[in-house]
């Protein structure tokens, strides 16, 4: 990562105490105005579930969000925020990987001592406390950036933040009705008729996801930063992996449909209910005529299957590994300059839509299934898609990463865990609402 100029250091102050000033004009005596700041460049490079605890004043969560959406303006230090975050992730891990309590005896704090000092002077015109009172108590939202990115089929459902686990979701399942209404021709007319849109509570109750990573004690501070990238991206790349494969394999029963694996208890697919078990026995269609000419009409029975939810490419996404990725780029109807234009594959190698619906390609959508679609270790000749509506599912986050560290003497090593806790699910209830298509048996 690169360094923090005392210049960048100082614009980045100027940012923060703009920031504070704007949002909270009341605040006028020294002490209030010290420790908006001083809880400020605590929050900001936090967690977010911790972070909305450290305001020790009368604030809410938009207070947080406005700060926030001020370091990140494009305008406003941008670059110079995500750099300081991106440092606090690498100080938060060497914390916990070295088992230090405070960064001040860090060397990659060390190199930053000077330029906290300026940070503070920046802040002096607010009366704002050193800037080495901050200590970093978890990941900021770049590492959290990181993990959206990793999430391919997560990312593709709203996500929102879970103030209370479980959480009763407000829903509007059904319109009311408007009727004719006759004009008043008299002192005291009929009342007109009532209706009433159909409303429930949808529950969601999060599940922790964990992710474990082993550190020698050997490892001092810098064998670890070297490695930091790595472990920061091996962090993401785990909790995104589990969410997708919940999302898409997810299945609570006692035995997994799909019969040919062994689904620990503490397997991530054990989470909640995914696309596959989700789907309508009526949306099940077997793609064992696909061809690079038949392909087009297998995919549109499905999506025609699917009814409303289908009728909108935009909110439709298609499911695919990479072997049926290749098969939608085979298909006659996108595979030359005559029939798509220049997207055609034959120009680009590649498909980014498939009859108006986006593609995401994941290593979850197996890829050595039966003829069922159904993975039993024995059989693996055939391969699949899903086609789902993404409006109908939601992520609910609780608590965002994480982390903490558990030393083995006996065995030598230090364990890093990384937990967080969220949850998917469908907004309409699966076995009336047609949102999930599935075409399987697609010979390989």
């Amino acid at each position: 990562m690169k360094n923090l100029s005392v210049q960048e250091f100082e614009e980045l102050g100027k940012v923060i105490g703009k920031a504070v000033r704007e949002r909270f004009p009341q605040a006028q005596d020294e002490k209030t105005i010290k420790a908006l700041i001083d809880t400020t460049i605590r929050g900001v490079l936090r967690e977010s579930a911790t972070r909305k605890a450290a305001w020790g004043f009368d604030t809410n969560p938009q207070d947080v969000f406005t700060i926030e959406k001020a370091l990140y303006d494009p305008h406003e230090g941008n670059e110079i925020a995500k750099r300081l975050q991106s440092w606090n992730d690498d100080v938060y891990v060497l914390m916990k990987a070295t088992q230090v309590d405070v960064p001040f005896s860090l060397k990659t704090w060390k190199s930053y001592s000077t330029r906290w000092g300026e940070l503070a002077k920046a802040l002096a015109t607010s009366n704002a406390g050193q800037g080495e009172e901050w200590i970093p108590t978890g990941f900021s939202n770049q590492l959290i950036e990181m993990v959206e990115i990793e999430a391919v089929v997560a990312n593709l459902f709203e996500p929102f933040k879970m103030p209370t686990n479980p959480y009763n979701f407000p829903m509007l399942l059904s319109d009311g009705e408007a009727y004719l209404g006759a004009e008043a021709t008299t002192d005291s007319p009929d009342d007109y008729k009532a209706s009433t849109p159909g409303t429930s509570n949808l529950t969601f109750t999060a599940k922790k996801l964990i992710s474990r990573a082993v550190v020698s004690e050997e490892m001092d501070e810098d064998s670890v930063i070297a490695v930091m990238p790595m472990l920061k991206k091996s962090i993401a790349r785990s909790h995104a992996k589990a969410e997708d494969n919940a999302i898409i394999n997810g299945d609570v029963s006692t035995t997994h449909f799909d019969t040919g694996y062994t689904v620990a208890t503490e397997d991530a697919r054990r989470a909640w209910d995914g696309l596959r078990h989700d789907c309508q026995s009526s949306l099940k269609q077997s793609g064992s005529t696909w061809s690079a000419s038949a392909g087009l009409a297998l995919i549109r029975a499905v999506r025609e299957d699917m009814g409303v939810y289908g009728l909108k490419s935009a909110d439709v996404e298609i499911l695919v590994n990479a072997n049926m990725y290749s098969k939608l780029k085979s298909v006659t109807e996108v595979t030359t300059v005559d029939k798509i234009g220049q997207a055609a594959t034959i120009i680009n190698g590649e498909i980014k839509k498939f009859d108006g619906m986006g593609i995401t390609t994941s290593q979850h959508v197996g890829e050595s299934q039966n003829a069922s679609g159904i993975y039993d270790g024995t059989t693996t000749t055939t391969t699949q898609l899903l086609l789902v509506y993404k409006p109908g599912f939601k992520r609910g986050i609780r608590r965002e990463f994480t982390l903490e560290v558990e030393r083995r003497p006996t065995k030598g090593v230090s364990y890093l865990v990384a937990t967080s806790r969220r949850v998917w699910k469908a907004i309409y209830p699966v076995d009336t609402n047609t949102m999930i298509g599935w075409l399987y048996n697609i010979t390989k």
